[in-house]
């Protein structure tokens, strides 16, 4: 009984143990300061890193208005940003002061990439918990309509998505996104009528084509294949086309 009584003392005046979600403050400092000293180093993260992935509201702010800055063809400093970021206190210092802080402080942007892998990974790893949360949640207090393996499918979906959607390769993206990005039917019909009287030019006859196919995007790679049927004399029957197109931004016009 005494060992039973010292327990319960010990548990009565131990102090709760909190687990706080992983975070990297400082990575997203680094980053952040790499970007407005040289907004060459959003590009080395743009590929997967959204906003969302900061834990620090702040730094989703910047990270936000930074991207439409810099995907406007504008620059990024913490001079152009605090015009959209307000100057509010953050206690003891302003907001402008914190940009400017940041710029000062930024180091290189060759570990951009390195910076961004590091948030990224913290909010993967948040996510994971989140979702193990809500099974347990379930688990304890499920809906009489909802069957043990429904929270099991419903889990497996969140962690396919999770899985799926978040690599550095191609870019993070929402479930719903990757689905409707996948593939899609395309159809076209082309061709030119030659109106005038007489046997044409080689080449200027009257030709048309039916082209029936398929594409498939994933993030700047986009896979065609068709089927291509001829309508005139001039045209074969029956052809299949196939090819990769790979999209860049090469310039913007405003």
């Amino acid at each position: 009984m005494a060992t039973a009584n010292a327990l319960i003392a010990r548990l009565e005046t131990a102090e709760p143990q909190f687990r706080t979600p992983p975070s990297n403050i400082e990575a997203e400092q680094a980053l952040l300061g790499a970007i407005l000293v040289n907004n060459d180093a959003y590009y080395r993260v743009s590929d997967f890193l959204e906003a969302g992935h900061f834990i620090e509201d702040l730094h989703r702010r910047i990270y936000e208005v930074a991207t439409s800055l810099i995907k406007a063809g504008k620059v990024a400093t913490p001079i152009t940003m605090k015009t959209f970021l307000g100057d509010q206190d953050l206690g003891g210092i302003t907001v402008s002061q914190y940009l400017a802080r940041l710029a000062a402080e930024a180091t290189t942007v060759i570990n951009a990439e390195d910076y961004g892998r590091t948030i990224y990974d913290l909010a993967v790893r948040r996510n994971l918990i989140n979702i193990g949360e809500d099974m347990v949640n379930v688990a304890f207090d499920a809906p009489v309509e909802t069957s043990p393996r429904d929270q099991i499918e419903e889990a497996e979906r969140r962690l396919y998505a999770l899985a799926e959607t978040g690599r550095y390769d191609g870019g993070f993206q929402r479930f719903s996104d990757a689905l409707t990005a996948a593939i899609e039917a395309v159809g076209e019909v082309n061709g030119h009528v030659d109106t005038r009287n007489g046997q044409p030019p080689p080449g200027t006859e009257s030709r048309s084509m039916v082209r029936l196919g398929a594409r498939y995007t994933f993030g700047s790679w986009r896979a065609d294949g068709a089927m291509l049927f001829g309508l005139t004399d001039s045209d074969p029957g029956f052809g299949v086309a196939a090819g990769f197109t790979y999209v860049f931004k090469a310039f913007e016009i405003p």
